[in-house]
């Protein structure tokens, strides 16, 4: 993409320097306003032509008939101007495109929903740190009764033993003694 777009621009400033070179030599000319205005139409007629996106051709035409003929001169000037300009920074506007595709590579992470409302996402996260406190809370509780519970099992498992101890050693005793 980076390609195709720094070619775009070598394709539209190569295009530019050229026809604007034909209209700074008519200039230099001292040619008259109206001469060069149609010189300029039947510059634009042969780009016509050539292929000229329809909505830009339709844009012009809606322009023209405001443009004032004494303006057409100051018009190409300021258009060699913008060329020059083009031509001259050509670097700096080719590191502006990469820049520019950057910033689209990366504008849906800056778009991401939760970027958006950080304020209230940080009152959420608040109330779910203060929620995460009472059930640690509340956990070590039931953990400490757990434990308690536990012990209290192994002292009643240890108290059956021990009685299941006694009442067989008991057994034991009475089976001898009957056994004698």
């Amino acid at each position: 993409m980076e390609s195709n777009l720094i070619e775009s621009l070598e394709i539209r400033a190569k295009s530019l320097s050229d026809h604007l070179g034909n209209y700074k030599s008519l200039l230099s000319q001292h040619e008259s306003v109206s001469s060069t205005y149609l010189k300029l139409q039947r510059e634009f007629d042969n780009l016509l032509i050539g292929g000229i996106d329809s909505s830009l051709v339709q844009k012009v035409q809606n322009l023209t008939p405001l443009l004032d003929a004494s303006d057409v001169k100051g018009l190409l000037v300021n258009a060699f101007v913008r060329s020059e300009f083009v031509l001259k920074y050509e670097n700096e506007i080719r590191e502006l495109a990469r820049q520019m595709e950057k910033i689209e590579a990366l504008k849906r992470y800056l778009d991401f929903d939760p970027l958006h409302n950080l304020p209230e996402k940080r009152k959420i996260l608040i109330a779910l740190e203060k929620k995460e406190c009472e059930l640690t809370l509340l956990f070590g509780h039931k953990e400490k009764q757990l434990i308690y519970f536990l012990e209290e099992y192994d002292q009643v498992i240890n108290g059956v033993n021990q009685q299941l101890i006694e009442w067989e050693n008991r057994l034991n005793k009475l089976s001898k003694k009957k056994d004698i």
